[in-house]
Order: structure tokens, then sequence, then C-alpha cells
């Protein structure tokens, strides 16, 4: 019956107000009272092989059904349905099991029937408060309310438990940002807390999720949780490079610097994998329209790299390749990019660097075609060709021949084919010089 009116009330058929809150004043005060009564908790429970519903499944109806009731605005709730929600998800919470330490806390959290329903009560409190703030124009009085109980589930999530707690607090950040940005900054090392390993590595696989916005940022950069998580061995996966990515999204923001700790400390051999994460991650939007101070700042960690990368071009060949694709950030070649240009464009190939390397030389042309030639030479450096991408090569060879560096450009297609370029290249050898290549002899 729970589940069926728990059904009833996620479906998305039309029904009129009356009998909505008929099902309403039937069904939130059972939910309620049921979850409620401990001797619920102490009955036994009835195993069946069959996988037949018993009394464990309805803690986890109840959770989900409170948590959709109360994120949904518009579905329309009185304070007696609030209350009876708010009962019902607190005794759920109270009772039911958290999740054991995992690699994916997070899939663990939404689908723990203890995760659902802190999830739920955070909901509630979110909800609670968006309608003070449409009904009085603030939400200070509700949240003061109700922050005992978000202090005290906060307060669990330490020595190994409410692993799911400490999972969704970090995903909800922004979310508690608008509820009282003070409270965030008295409680970050409570949510982040690096006293206790288990804990705060669920904490950030669950940041991994939380919106990516400089206010979040700022948050954990004051409270130095992005330097103090990087620290940590532990911390691997998609969990690592979604907050590598944040710190690539805050310092082409501008919201962190060059020379800040959390990115000079990436500039080791220990943590060259962090190093060419935030390189990737910067290099993916030399195709977007970023603001001039923000290409700027793209092109001086650029240069960083390079500089960084040079200095051990065997052991760094990878860091060198991603730095490669920072040519995407260089409308116009200037005298203090080609030192870095022509310092990363002999690693610049490989599967696709090529190609990116080469369409954005190919714009350079246009610019400064002396200047895009320097560094098609370095490029070319022990270049092996493979498929030529919509005969990228060959057509900027044509437009050095044409803007008058004929030598160079006849010189290039020579090197390539004597080393076995293939009928394409041969062809464009004879229309460069109007002969056949010379011959190697037998």
């Amino acid at each position: 019956m729970i589940n069926g009116y728990a059904k009833f009330l996620d479906s998305k058929e039309a029904v009129s107000a009356a009998a909505l809150r008929r099902v309403l004043d039937t069904y939130l005060p059972y939910v309620s009272s049921t979850v409620s009564d401990a001797n619920f908790w102490e009955e036994p429970v009835d195993e069946s092989e069959d996988f037949e519903p018993n009394k464990d499944w309805i803690p986890r109806v109840v959770a989900e059904m409170v948590k959709k009731l109360v994120s949904n605005d518009d579905f329309p709730l009185a304070e007696v349905d609030f209350k009876h929600l708010f009962d019902a998800i607190i005794s759920v919470k109270e009772h039911a099991e958290g999740i054991e330490s995992s690699d994916d806390p997070m899939t663990g959290a939404i689908n723990n029937t203890r995760g659902v329903a802190v999830e739920a009560m955070f909901q509630f409190v979110l909800r609670r408060c968006r309608e003070s703030d449409e009904s009085k124009g603030g939400h200070e009085e509700e949240w003061a309310t109700l922050k005992v109980h978000i202090n005290d589930e906060l307060s669990r999530c330490v020595e190994g438990g409410a692993l799911e707690s400490s999972t969704l607090f970090a995903s909800y950040l922004a979310q508690f940002l608008y509820l009282e940005e003070q409270w965030v900054a008295d409680n970050a090392t409570k949510i982040f807390p690096f006293d206790y390993a288990e804990n705060v590595l669920a904490a950030l696989a669950g940041l991994a999720f939380a919106n990516a916005t400089p206010r979040v940022y700022e948050t954990l950069k004051q409270a130095d949780v992005p330097r103090r998580a990087l620290q940590l061995n532990e911390l691997t996966g998609s969990a690592r490079e979604h907050l590598i990515e944040r710190i690539a999204l805050a310092y082409i923001w501008g919201s962190e610097a060059l020379d800040s700790h959390v990115i000079t400390e990436m500039f080791s051999d220990s943590r060259i994998d962090d190093l060419i994460e935030l390189a990737s991650t910067v290099a993916r939007w030399s195709g977007e329209k970023l603001k001039p101070e923000q290409a700027l700042r793209a092109k001086e960690l650029a240069r960083a790299l390079a500089l960084f990368g040079s200095r051990e071009p065997v052991s760094r060949r990878n860091l060198l390749a991603k730095t490669s694709r920072f040519i995407g950030f260089v409308a116009e070649p200037m005298d203090d990019d080609m030192h870095w240009l022509l310092s990363v464009a002999p690693y610049a190939h490989g599967p696709h660097g090529d190609d990116v390397f080469l369409e954005a030389l190919d714009r350079m042309v246009a610019m400064d075609v002396g200047k895009a030639l320097q560094i098609l030479k370095a490029f070319m450096q022990d270049y092996s060709l493979g498929y030529d991408h919509r005969d990228r090569l060959q057509g900027l060879v044509r437009k050095f021949n044409a803007a008058g560096f004929h030598a160079d450009a006849v010189s290039i297609v020579n090197t390539l084919v004597e080393d076995g370029a293939g009928p394409k290249w041969v062809e464009l050898y004879k229309e460069l010089v109007g002969k056949i290549p010379p011959q190697e002899p037998l």
C-alpha cells in the first residue's frame, strides 16, 4: 500500500487539488507513524527467496517519496504535511544503516536507504528556505531552526562513520552556500575532515558532483582543500581528475595564480600526472571563445609547462605533447610565444595531436607566415608521416610555397618523399618542381 501511494504521488497524471489533499491527509500520517514507531524497526524481517517485498523495503520507499515531494516546488504541501514528512525522514535516517568504504561512495550513497534519507533532509531544508525567501524575503529564521539537524548529521562524519553523509555534504556544497556562507566557512574542516581518511575521501568523491562555480572554489580555497587533497595518494580516479579540473577552471577564472601552492606543487616528477591532467584540461578549451585575459593566462601556463618539460624532454614527453595543444590559444604569434611554441612543436605528433596543431598553424599563416614556417620546421623534426587528416600538411606546404617560401616547401616535401611518403606527396613534389623526385640508387 505504501509503495502504491508513493507511485501515485510520483505519477504525471493530472489530479484535482481536492483528491490530492485527501491522499496526503491519509497517506502521510500513516507513513510517518509507521516508520516513527520503534516497534517497526524491531520487527523481524521475513526473507523470501523470490525477493518479495518485506519490511526492509518500506524505509527506502518512504525516503524516496519524501525526497521527491519536497524537491518539487510545484507540489503543494501544507504545514502539517511538512511535519509528517520531516518526522518520517528523521526516523529513517536514525535507524537505517549507512554505507561502507568503497571506490565509489557517491553511487553507494544515492542507492543506500540512509543516504537517500540524508539527501531528503537536505532537500527538505532547501525547500523550506526557498519558500521562506518567497514569503518573507529571507530564510535566516527557517535555517536557524533547521540547521541543528544538519549540524547533528555533520558531527557524525568522523572516524569512518556516516560516509554517505560525508559524500552528500560535499556534493551539496553550492546549496549550503545558498543557505549560509558563514556556516560553510565555519564547517569546512568538518565537511572535509582530513584527520579522518575515509570521510575526507568520501567527501572528495562527492565534491566531484558539486557545482563548479567561482564561489564554490573560493570556499574550497579558503579551507586549503584543493592543495591538501592532492597531497593524498589515496585520492585517485575521477575524484582526483575532477578536482584538478576545478583547479584548472579557477586558474582560467583568475581565482588561482600560476605561482599558487596548489599549482606549483604539481611541477615535480612525483606529481607529473597531475600536471598532465591540468594541461589536458586547459588545452581542451583552446577552441573556446575565452576572454582575452583568460587566453593570456592559458599562454602563461603553456610557457611554464614548456619550460618544465624541456628540462627533461624524454621523461616529460607526454607533458610537452599536451602543451603543444595550447597553440589554439595563439591567435597571432608574438615574439614571447615563439620560444614555448618552438619547444613543444616537435612533440605535437600523435593520434589527432598533429591535426589539432596543424589546424591552428594553418590559421596562423595569415597572421605571420614567417613565424608559422619556423614552427612548422620545428614540428617536422623526427616527424613520421601518418594519415594527413584533411590534407592539413599538404595545404600548409602549398600556402608557404604561394607566400614565396618555395625552397622551404620543396625541402619539406622532399624529406617526406625520401622517408617513404605515398603517391600524393610524390605528386606534390612534381607540382612544386616540375619533375619527379630523384631516386635513391639501387
